[in-house]
């Protein structure tokens, strides 16, 4: 038996925003509560899709030390960018940065 899949609609899409921008809740926690793939939800709080829906700021927040490393060892074992992010509690935006600032040798030195 297959689910019926979730319709979103530009208010679902504004309050998984704002729940998000709120903070305190994953992509993975927000696609289980509206069932949806955490991919599908990163994919909306980014504005890669509902382009025209309201966009809510999240307090920024610098990645500790250890989850840095975290992103380090992660891609170490192979892990993809989004899988990554999911584990961190970042954005893939933030795990690309934090990659090419470890190939560039600034990795440790320079915290974003």
């Amino acid at each position: 038996m297959s689910k019926k899949p979730t319709v979103l609609d530009p208010p679902a899409v504004e309050a998984i925003r704002k729940l998000y921008a709120q903070g305190n809740v994953t992509y993975k926690e927000l696609g289980q509560i509206f069932d949806l793939h955490s991919a599908t939800v990163c994919k909306m709080i980014n504005g890669q899709t509902f382009r025209k829906v309201k966009m809510f700021d999240k307090p920024k927040k610098r990645l500790t030390p250890e989850e840095r490393a975290l992103i380090l060892t992660l891609t170490q074992q192979g892990y993809f960018n989004d899988e990554i992010a999911e584990q961190v509690g970042c954005s893939e935006f933030t795990v690309k940065y934090h990659r090419r600032q470890a190939r560039k040798g600034q990795w440790l030195t320079n915290a974003h």
